[in-house]
């Protein structure tokens, strides 16, 4: 394994989300342990390009400011080092 990584994003449904997808897909050809936190899969555009080594979670939050502490729960019980945040506020 050369590293871990989550990306933290709201939807898998726009264009700058297809490219953290590339680039997650990209890091775990290379070794990588990624995780994609997404606060909602309603929305499943990119689904399917999705790699299947990258360990997808779902927070099922409806709105960014719902979602704070949900994902801080999850950064806690993972022991998350690395997040890189694709999400506007």
């Amino acid at each position: 394994m050369q590293g871990e990584i989550t990306f933290f994003i709201g939807s898998l449904s726009s264009s700058v989300k297809g490219v953290c997808v590339n680039v997650a897909n990209g890091l775990t050809d290379r070794g990588w342990d990624v995780n994609l936190v997404c606060m909602n899969l309603k929305r499943k555009e990119r689904l399917a390009s999705v790699s299947e080594k990258i360990n997808l979670v779902d927070l099922n939050i409806s709105h960014f400011a719902f979602g704070f502490i949900p994902l801080l729960k999850y950064l806690k019980q993972n022991k998350v080092k690395n997040i890189v945040s694709l999400n506007r506020i």
